[in-house]
């Protein structure tokens, strides 16, 4: 097992199976002998004995989090609006833009909601001008070496402040 790998109960790992970093298995799961189970892999299923195996779990929002809200003591009347601003942005037929401006031509009320509406709109603002907010600056300290290593890759001083002029 390497480093920050989570088993819930009941979880049955077989001989010489190995289990990548940050792995979540689900209860009740069983990882097959001499199994390989990549990094990061979210598991709610048996993996299959010999198999070398990843389970990516794609990024899903489903909606709000209701009993968070409702347990950290936002009223029901804000829930109802993010509710309804959420169902608005993820299962009409709208595009992103056409659902923040459904949701702003709403009219919410509640201070949760726009800020809500407001921090999404301002996001989508910033990809639609494909450049980062100004709380994401990218910070560039001046290297000592002649060579900076980026992706394996050898980068010159050179490449890498015209690169960072040009942001």
């Amino acid at each position: 097992m390497a480093n920050g790998a989570s088993l819930a109960g009941h979880i049955e790992i077989q001989d010489h199976a190995t289990v990548g970093a940050f792995c979540g298995i689900h209860q009740f799961c069983r990882v097959g002998a001499y199994g390989f189970l990549g990094a990061f892999s979210g598991v709610n299923q048996d993996i299959l004995p010999y198999s070398k195996t990843t389970a990516p779990r794609p990024l899903g929002v489903y909606g709000t989090n209701k009993i968070g809200l409702e347990r950290r003591g936002l009223p029901a009347e804000d829930i109802k609006e993010l509710e309804a601003a959420f169902r608005l942005l993820l299962r009409s037929k709208l595009n992103t833009t056409q659902a923040l401006e459904a949701i702003e031509a709403r009219g919410f009320q509640s201070p949760t909601s726009r800020s809500w509406w407001s921090s999404s709109k301002l996001r989508k603002e910033e990809w639609r001008n494909n450049r980062p907010s100004e709380s994401c600056q990218l910070s560039v300290v001046s290297c000592p070496l002649p060579v900076v290593y980026f992706g394996g890759l050898p980068i010159s001083q050179s490449d890498l402040q015209r690169t960072t002029d040009s942001l």
